[in-house]
C-alpha cells in the first residue's frame, strides 16, 4: 500500500487529515479548518497540495481553504454538490 494518512490535531477539537500516495508524492486534505497546519506538514515533508475534499460546509472544517488556495496556487477542491454553494 502506497497511501499514508496523518491525522494532524487542529483547532480545539478537530483533526485534519493528510492522505499522501508515497510513490506519486500526490497529495490530499480532509477538513482544513486550519491552514497552518496543513502548510506546516506540506513544508516538514516537502509536498505539495493536490486536493481538498470537504466533508460539509461547517467552518471547523473549511476556514483554511481560501489561504491554502492563496498559498499553493490551484489545487481541486471536492465537495457535496448539495453542500456547493456553501463552500468556499
Amino acid at each position: 500500500m502506497t497511501l499514508e494518512v496523518t491525522s494532524l490535531p487542529a483547532l480545539t477539537d478537530n483533526y485534519i487529515h493528510m492522505i499522501v500516495d508515497r510513490l506519486s508524492h500526490q497529495t490530499a486534505c480532509v477538513d482544513p479548518g486550519d491552514s497552518q497546519v496543513v502548510l506546516k506538514f506540506l513544508r516538514d515533508h516537502s509536498l505539495t497540495l493536490d486536493t481538498i475534499f470537504l466533508t460539509h460546509h461547517h467552518s471547523d472544517h473549511t476556514a483554511g481553504v481560501k489561504e491554502l488556495m492563496e498559498e499553493i496556487g490551484s489545487c481541486q477542491v471536492v465537495g457535496f454538490k448539495k453542500d456547493a454553494q456553501r463552500l468556499p
